[in-house]
């Protein structure tokens, strides 16, 4: 792989899911692709690259700013994705307390116990493996679209039939 090229496939490992209980066996492996290119700024190709000229000032913005540190840049390849919606994420997190007040928990490890119950269903995460070891790291809701969004909302309502807590929902 030529050099500060990272190519990244956020690919779910079924068998650590499978390991915890957490993933029925044989359910398919959610795939985002995503390139990181480190690159030496060149701000006429650059500028050539893109369609909208009102991106130019941004481009001399940053090649002044490379120069200074060593002149490269980094530029990231990925699908667009919708952004979630504020009350999506304000449903979520509602249903994250509920949930760790039930449990008797805090709602960070609730959230994170969510999430990786949401990659059985195709919410993405990173995994890592040193041959004898696997780490899984959810997404983090930051960075979720609306979709991704709403299968932790999903999550949140199957655990709760899981464990019999009836969720409350506000009136907006």
């Amino acid at each position: 792989m030529p050099h500060g090229i990272v190519v990244r496939m956020a690919v779910f490992s079924a068998m650590i899911m499978e390991g915890y209980g957490l993933l029925p066996i044989g359910c398919p492996y959610p795939i985002r692709p995503m390139i990181d290119v480190t690159v030496r700024a060149n701000r006429e190709s650059l500028k050539q690259s893109m369609t909208s000229r009102e991106y130019w000032p941004l481009i001399d913005e940053l090649c002044n700013k490379a120069e200074s540190r060593g002149g490269y840049i980094r530029i990231r390849l990925d699908l667009p994705s919708k952004a979630k919606t504020s009350p999506e994420n304000r449903l979520f997190h509602a249903l994250v307390a509920q949930l760790s007040m039930y449990r008797q928990t805090s709602p960070e490890l609730m959230k994170r116990y969510v999430k990786i119950r949401a990659c059985a269903h195709g919410y993405p995460c990173d995994t890592f493996e040193d041959g004898q070891r696997r780490a899984i790291e959810p997404k983090s809701v930051a960075n979720a679209s609306t979709t991704e969004v709403a299968i932790l909302i999903e999550c949140c309502y199957m655990i709760a039939a899981e464990w019999g807590v009836e969720l409350a929902q506000r009136e907006e």
